[in-house]
């Protein structure tokens, strides 16, 4: 996740407070992995917008690339387009904080409400 989500307020002090805490709740989860991309990691290849790559245990179920805007979604299975997605992800992954990291930053920006 974009550290920019997190600076942002919504819904007041508390609320943002509880919003964090939920955060670090999920992040402890096993089939959940937390990484925030932080400011001053600069232009990165999300800033077009968010994706979700969804791959599959089966390697006949081919991927999707999904992309939501604002009046639809395209469910993209072009293999030359998954795998520039897939590009994507792995080059946000490696910019990001490591998870500890990330949850640390989360807590910090938690107990600063």
């Amino acid at each position: 996740m974009d550290e920019a989500a997190l600076w942002r307020r919504v819904g007041g002090q508390v609320v943002a407070r509880e919003q964090l805490c939920y955060l670090l709740e999920q992040a402890e989860l096993a089939n959940v992995t937390l990484q925030v991309l932080p400011l001053d990691s600069g232009a990165h290849s999300g800033m077009n917008g968010a994706f979700t790559l969804l791959e599959f245990p089966d390697p006949s179920d081919p991927g999707v690339l999904y992309v939501e805007y604002p009046t639809g979604s395209l469910h993209v299975e072009k293999d030359t387009e998954v795998a520039a997605g897939r590009l994507a992800f792995d080059a946000l992954h490696s910019e990001a904080l490591d998870v500890i990291e990330s949850k640390s930053l989360i807590r910090n920006l938690s107990e600063k409400l």
